[in-house]
């Protein structure tokens, strides 16, 4: 390699790693600045409208909250956080399956997905009722509202992803004598990982979502118990500061599932860029 050419590369990567850290302050600024300008918009609104605290509280009431209660919010907040895993990772382990069938049985797809489509459309407040009549006042009708909230995302991404596996990749491990579990461990299921992700990261907001709905029914832990009693005792500060709380919950979520994302399916991001 000539020198001319050693110090073009070298500034092609200085350039490129300059690109990569420019993206990733941006990712993490932007969204910064949209939430504190909410925030100030909020806080704005308060002053112009003069709504009472008792009606709307100040980012500085819910703060103020947020600090005198924190001894019991972190209990709460840990129960929601326990039901909506748990929820979650049972909705991934039943959907799986389902969706593994609809992908590689038309039969089957031309059976089961009208009754998902029809059980999705059920209001699930609707259900929540029933939950706590069939499962009681525990964890259990919570875990099965995420479950069946976050089960009709997941099921879906996941099939269509299994279904759009490109015919040369296929064609090319059936050239290779590979067997049908071969084809789906090393060629369908892989391929289908961006799309399984997309479901994922729509689930797991609403699993946060089921998790509070279980508990506004019936509970006596957990954020959406909380935001119940808060409206009660006419404590809004109190409820917007687990509505707070929820919405941390729910990025921090979201954004580990990305991060998992960028770290199995690699090629995926590279794609999008």
């Amino acid at each position: 390699m000539s020198a001319n050419a050693a110090v073009r590369a070298a500034l092609d990567g200085e350039d490129h790693s300059g690109h990569r850290v420019a993206d990733a302050a941006a990712r993490v600024l932007l969204p910064t600045l949209t939430i504190v300008a909410l925030i100030g918009l909020w806080w704005l609104a308060t002053i112009v409208f003069d709504w009472k605290p008792f009606l709307v509280p100040t980012p500085k009431d819910v703060w103020h909250e947020l600090v005198r209660q924190r001894s019991l919010l972190p209990e709460h907040f840990w129960v929601t956080l326990q039901e909506t895993l748990e929820g979650f990772a049972l909705a991934i382990l039943i959907a799986l399956p389902f969706a593994i069938l609809i992908a590689y049985s038309r039969l089957l797809e031309s059976t089961i997905y009208p009754v998902l489509v029809a059980l999705n459309a059920i209001p699930k407040i609707a259900i929540a009722p029933l939950l706590v009549i069939w499962m009681g006042f525990g964890a259990a009708p919570k875990i099965a509202m995420v479950v069946l909230i976050c089960f009709f995302p997941v099921v879906i991404s996941t099939a269509t992803g299994l279904k759009s596996t490109p015919a040369e990749f296929v064609d090319l491990a059936r050239s290779l004598s590979a067997s049908p579990l071969q084809q789906f461990v090393k060629v369908r299921f892989p391929a289908a990982l961006p799309y399984i992700f997309v479901g994922l990261k729509v689930a797991i907001t609403l699993a946060v979502i089921g998790s509070v709905v279980g508990e506004f029914v019936g509970a006596s832990k957990g954020l959406g118990y909380v935001i119940v009693a808060s409206g009660q005792n006419a404590n809004t500060s109190l409820a917007f500061a687990a509505i707070v709380l929820l919405s941390l919950l729910s990025i921090v979520l979201f954004y580990a599932l990305v991060l998992a994302e960028r770290i199995l399916v690699p090629w995926a991001a590279h794609e999008q860029r």
